[in-house]
């Protein structure tokens, strides 16, 4: 089955995400990835919430993806002192591993499929599966943006 072609940059935009992620973390120590700036999140944190966020994108995308005990911790409204037993290797593993389903569930969803309901409105308003999937990229892209930040205020030198 060919895949809708309007979603083919999103897989580009998802694995091109996962190599910015393995920048934006090189030689963060294990305080580095807690190190909390007022009122924002922490390094760990994003990565659970990213992680998190594409395994339920997998879910919509009609991928079976195990869930895994941490999910909860890392869901939109929860507090970043939150780990849920999960640490930073694992975290970054399980956003990989998103990440290669997603742009597998992408490449083979039809038009039709893309269009069915994703369950709730976003905040740029979709509420299909193709639009959820379109704005949860740029969500993903938000929050990287947030480790390249945390990443200069630790003093380490920039990935651009």
């Amino acid at each position: 089955m060919s895949g809708d072609p309007t979603l083919k940059p999103l897989i580009g935009f998802f694995q091109f995400q996962d190599r910015m992620l393995d920048r934006l973390i090189e030689g963060f120590s294990p305080a580095d990835w807690t190190h909390q700036l007022a009122g924002a999140s922490h390094a760990l944190w994003i990565v659970g919430h990213l992680a998190s966020m594409r395994m339920g994108l997998a879910r919509k995308l009609g991928i079976t993806v195990a869930q895994s005990p941490w999910e909860g911790s890392f869901a939109r409204g929860s507090k970043p002192a939150a780990e849920g037993g999960a640490d930073a290797a694992d975290l970054v593993r399980a956003f990989h591993h998103g990440g290669l389903v997603i742009t597998g569930g992408l490449a083979t969803l039809s038009a039709e499929a893309g269009q069915a309901p994703f369950g709730r409105k976003l905040p740029d308003g979709s509420d299909t599966v193709a639009g959820a999937a379109r704005f949860l990229q740029w969500h993903e892209a938000y929050h990287l943006g947030q480790l390249g930040l945390i990443r200069h205020v630790l003093g380490k030198p920039g990935v651009a």
